[in-house]
């Protein structure tokens, strides 16, 4: 019994530990890495959500601030912003933390059997890393510069 409401308490603390981005769209790109593409890829998200009613939120941070992993940060965001139909759990996010070079798929339930852990790996070391490894090279050089 008492284990219990510690770990409401201690799960009421973690949430509130770190600010959450406000939700502006399907993206969200406060590190500013994906530039002029953000309207392009809201607009093919959007088109997603007509066809098969599954929401795919993109958010690009600078950083986590204190949060202690991209697992934990993701899933606090998806579930504060509440991704994905209710009572379908139909929701994805994608995060990207620049400062600390991670990436995530945060999969609603719904979803599982269609993106599981193997296919979300999959699409961030084939597909994502590339792309956005450019970016954080970019941040280190000009840190290294400046």
């Amino acid at each position: 019994k008492y284990f219990f409401i510690v770990f409401i308490l201690t799960q009421t603390f973690y949430l509130n530990a770190f600010n959450i981005p406000h939700l502006s769209g399907r993206v969200n790109d406060y590190a500013k890495i994906i530039g002029d593409k953000c309207y392009q890829i809201e607009q093919k998200l959007e088109a997603l959500e007509k066809q098969t009613t599954d929401q795919v939120v993109v958010l690009t941070v600078p950083s986590m601030e204190d949060a202690s992993s991209i697992e934990d940060y993701s899933f606090t965001v998806a579930e504060k912003w509440g991704i994905g139909q209710k009572g379908k759990d139909n929701g994805l996010l994608i995060t990207v933390a620049l400062a600390e070079q991670k990436m995530r798929i945060e999969v609603g339930y719904g979803l599982e059997g269609v993106i599981t852990d193997a296919i979300s790996r999959i699409i961030i070391e084939r597909k994502m890393y590339m792309r956005i490894f450019s970016c954080f090279r970019r941040k280190e050089r000009w840190k290294e510069e400046y």
